[in-house]
Formats: structure tokens, C-alpha cells, sequence
């Protein structure tokens, strides 16, 4: 439909719009493609001034039509002002209400979200390190903290000499500290003895 130019041919081209509104609200399709035809600018130039996530031009540009066609079934011929500012409310409004409810959900997400293979986004993580097993370690090792409380300060030098990464055997203990060695392997049995009714 093309719309008549001129100072004198404005009421015309409201008529002619009030007509086909009329027609388009029968169920008229001429009709209601018409309208959507002579708002296709408006459409373009909404549809390029809006990104949204998720959504391309055509995307916007096809909400904006549902605009258009929502505005024709809303729209009371003859009891609302101009139907061009009505469409163009109602296809900013859409658009705006899916740039809102958009951003309400921008970083909201799940781990146990399934993507589109059917796993979760907690399957792809990697670990370096086991929850379960740091878990025991930790409780081991304040276990043994405890344990080492309860001995003697000569068992616990002569268990750090004998256990630590740079010290020797319970022979070399002996001789350094000249204790007895069979006094030595009997303290070494009575700690592992307390130890195991520890662990």
C-alpha cells in the first residue's frame, strides 16, 4: 500500500489506514500484510538499534512484527489516537521487556545443566585434586597431631630422626645419641603400637 503525499492528502492516508485496520481486524490477511508492509522501516530501524544476546536482527525484527500483529487485534479504531505511535509503543515495549528478561538471566546458569550431547557442565571440569581423598588427608594428618601430643619429647625427636627425609636408621640414632640400640627398636615398636590404635 502506498500512502498519498501531501498537506491535503493526510486525512486520506488516515482513512485509508483506518480502513484497513478495520479490515485487517475482520481477518482480512491483504490486509493485515499491508500494514505490516508500511511499517517495515520502523521495524528495521528498531530491529538494528537493539542487540541482544542470543538473538539476531531477524530475531528482533520478527518479535516486532508480533508487535505489529498484536497492535492490530489491540488496537480500537476510532477511540485511541494515532495507530503509527501505537505500533511503535508496542514494538519498543516488546523489545525492551526481552532486553530486561534477558539480562535477569545473563550468568545464570547451573553446573548440572545437561548441554545438547546430554552431559552436565559438572562432567567437563577438570580436577586436580579429589574433595574426598583431601578431605581423609586432612583429618589424617589433625589425627596424627593429636596423636603427637601425647609423646614424650624424646619420642617425638627420635620419630622425626628416624621417619624424616634427611635422617638415618634407628641404628645411626643410637650410636648419635648413644642410647641402647634394643632400647631404640623397643621405643620404635611402642610408637607404632600407640600409633595403630590411633590409626
Amino acid at each position: 500500500m502506498v500512502l498519498n503525499k501531501g498537506v491535503n492528502k493526510v486525512k486520506s492516508n488516515e482513512e485509508i489506514l483506518k480502513n484497513r485496520l478495520i479490515e485487517a481486524k475482520d481477518g482480512d490477511k491483504k490486509a493485515i500484510l499491508e500494514i505490516i508492509e508500511m511499517y517495515k522501516p520502523l521495524v528495521y530501524k528498531f530491529s538494528l538499534h537493539y542487540f541482544i544476546v542470543g538473538y539476531t536482527d531477524e530475531d528482533l525484527r520478527q518479535i516486532s512484527y508480533q508487535a505489529i500483529l498484536k497492535s492490530i487485534k489491540m488496537y480500537e479504531v476510532g477511540k485511541v489516537g494515532n495507530f503509527t505511535m501505537y505500533v511503535k509503543a508496542s514494538i519498543l515495549n516488546n523489545l525492551n521487556v526481552l532486553v530486561r528478561n534477558t539480562m535477569k538471566l545473563k550468568g545464570v546458569t547451573s553446573l548440572n545443566v545437561t548441554n545438547d550431547e546430554g552431559f552436565e557442565l559438572m562432567d567437563n571440569l577438570e580436577a586436580d585434586t579429589n574433595i574426598e581423598e583431601e578431605y581423609v588427608y586432612k583429618e589424617k594428618i589433625e589425627n596424627l597431631r593429636k596423636a603427637l601430643s601425647n609423646f614424650t619429647e624424646e619420642e617425638k625427636e627420635f620419630i622425626l630422626f628416624i621417619y624424616s627425609k634427611n635422617s638415618g636408621a634407628i641404628a645411626e640414632y643410637s650410636r648419635i645419641k648413644d642410647v641402647d640400640y634394643r632400647k631404640c627398636i623397643k621405643m620404635r615398636d611402642d610408637i607404632l603400637k600407640r600409633l595403630r590404635n590411633i590409626f
